[in-house]
């Protein structure tokens, strides 16, 4: 009896200790964004920010197409030839194994082989302006592009032609906030929200013991007017925005947004005005929302329709021009309106 009361007590301090552990900020810059953390844990600031510090600098160290000593770095520099001497990490592994899976999921609609025609574009690590649309130069960057040309042996990698580039930037901060939230639960720490540019991840409660909710903005070109077209309560999900009404380029007149089709090798005059995806890891919410956005509305729901596991909201247009809205019959809305 005594040393069932002593279990019980420990129990109750437990629970108690639990309850009243407080919620922490951490805040940095990554991956040319800024991220945000907050968790309930006893863990000191310092402590967790150098834990999270270094893991972002190891992903950056592999996969982000500005370093050039990066692991994807080397590989979009390195010919045919000599591709196979690079070095492989697992951060990259994990990323390019998930983009083959992704990728024939997808019907090609996400494919990390772009970079030739994100680099022509403007959208890439380079920022190039030109005045006309060069179509005979497009159409061959196209054949560049092709994702199966890429292949993964005892790994090392190798690649069909030389100028093949990769570029993991559809799920690179997907993957990373995944990465986070693991670091977050290795510490034992299960209520916490991490995001990275608009990519995020939601475990357990906030502060207030209620579900995160996270807000989906009204498409505006103006980040001054920004405002809520949506709130979503999230139960240990992630959730990740594409959109192209804010990143794009004019060329000439035209003005072309970053999401490239890789069926046509030029930038998708889509339907959809912003893609919103929840699944259960952020690295799959980050690339179902891309592809989405290059599949069309139609396409885009056909495809979720074959995913239980992914829920959506989308901001389109219709026929008529006019904004609309969609959701799957799962999601969790709190606030619903477009005006």
């Amino acid at each position: 009896m005594r040393k069932l009361l002593q279990l019980v007590i420990l129990i109750f301090l437990w629970v108690g200790c639990e309850q009243t552990l407080p919620f922490v900020s951490l805040t940095g810059k990554t991956m040319g964004t800024i991220y945000n953390i907050k968790c309930q844990t006893s863990v000191k600031n310092k402590i967790l920010q150098f834990k999270v510090d270094s893991l972002l600098a190891e992903i950056n160290q592999s996969v982000s197409a500005y370093i050039p000593t990066s692991t994807v770095s080397q590989i979009n520099t390195a010919t045919s030839a000599k591709i196979g001497e690079v070095e492989l990490d697992e951060i990259f592994l994990d990323n390019f194994n998930l983009s083959k899976t992704l990728f024939k999921n997808t019907n090609g609609a996400f494919n990390p082989a772009l970079a030739p025609l994100i680099s022509y574009w403007g959208f890439g690590y380079k920022n190039l302006t030109k005045k006309n649309v060069d179509t005979n130069l497009v159409r061959q960057l196209k054949v560049l592009c092709n994702f199966n040309d890429f292949d993964l042996q005892q790994k090392r990698i190798l690649k069909k032609e030389n100028k093949q580039q990769l570029d993991f930037n559809a799920i690179a901060k997907g993957y990373a906030v995944d990465r986070v939230a693991e670091l977050l639960i290795a510490k034992n720490i299960t209520n916490f929200m991490v995001e990275i540019g608009g990519e995020i991840r939601a475990n357990g409660l906030n502060v207030k013991k209620q579900l995160w909710t996270i807000a989906i903005e009204k498409p505006e070109k103006n980040l001054n007017n920004r405002s809520i077209n949506a709130i979503l309560k999230l139960n240990n999900q992630a959730v990740a925005t594409s959109g192209n009404y804010r990143n794009y380029r004019n060329v000439g007149d035209e003005e072309y947004g970053h999401i490239i089709s890789p069926y046509n090798g030029f930038p998708k005059k889509t339907d959809i005005i912003s893609a919103t995806i929840i699944a259960e890891n952020c690295a799959e919410a980050d690339a179902y929302a891309t592809a989405c956005m290059v599949l069309g509305f139609e396409n885009a729901k056909k495809m979720l329709s074959l995913n239980s596991t992914l829920m959506a909201y989308f901001i389109y247009k219709t026929e008529s021009g006019k904004l609309a809205t969609y959701n799957t019959q799962n999601l969790n809305l709190l606030i619903h309106k477009l005006n």
